[in-house]
């Protein structure tokens, strides 16, 4: 019996379909209509509720660590108010979505600075839209080191991370509690849970899969 985690989905992509204007901003601008939607996601029967800071990098925010900050009040409330809920803080991806890239020293020092901010704020870490063997085992060694009992989710993006790359990723790093499938089908994910997740699950009974409750 596979432990099944049930998640927030594509809040970005919710906030578009109100207004396309909010963007990736509206932790700043619009914090009680984002606060809403993380509501109906938790109403819904979410347990794990992920920061949105997705989009809170140096290639695309130049004041990432203030937007940063300033959203983890909103995530403080929600716990508050929703105690049963996980909070998880995004660590997105370094490079363009769903392409690789050199672990440069800007890399190192993004993720130590990023994991170094949410520590304050989140339950657990969750690596999202992850395409890299490389890149994950840097970034959860960056956690462990900053957060020694640190708990850590993994999304993985569908046929980038190989069963081999997978079993080595859990057995270095034991705190990893959870491993997800993202943006895709359900057809993809199904192929890829099947053919690689599976796999590793059966072998590790502790670690839970989950998915994200995308579109409501």
């Amino acid at each position: 019996m596979v432990n099944i985690l049930w998640m927030d989905g594509g809040i970005l992509y919710e906030l578009n379909k109100i207004d396309k204007d909010f963007g990736e901003t509206a932790i700043v601008n619009n914090p009680d209509i984002l606060k809403s939607l993380y509501v109906n996601y938790i109403n819904l029967g979410a347990k794990f509720i992920t920061t949105n800071n997705y989009a809170f990098k140096p290639s695309r925010q130049h004041n990432w660590k203030e937007l940063c900050i300033r959203g983890a009040s909103l995530f403080t409330g929600l716990k508050l108010d929703h105690p049963h809920i996980t909070i998880l803080g995004s660590i997105p991806p370094f490079h363009p979505t769903y392409k690789t890239g050199p672990i440069s020293p800007e890399f190192i020092a993004f993720y130590k600075e990023l994991v170094k901010i949410l520590a304050l704020y989140v339950d657990t870490f969750i690596l999202e839209t992850q395409i890299d063997y490389g890149h994950c085992d840097h970034i959860c060694n960056i956690i462990t080191k900053h957060r020694e009992n640190a708990e850590i989710f993994l999304s993985i993006y569908p046929d980038k991370i190989t069963v081999e790359e997978l079993w080595r990723l859990v057995r270095k790093y034991p705190m990893i509690k959870a491993i997800l499938i993202n943006c895709c089908s359900f057809d993809k994910m199904r192929d890829y849970y099947d053919k690689v997740v599976s796999r590793v699950l059966a072998a590790h009974k502790s670690v839970a899969f989950g998915f994200y409750l995308n579109k409501i």
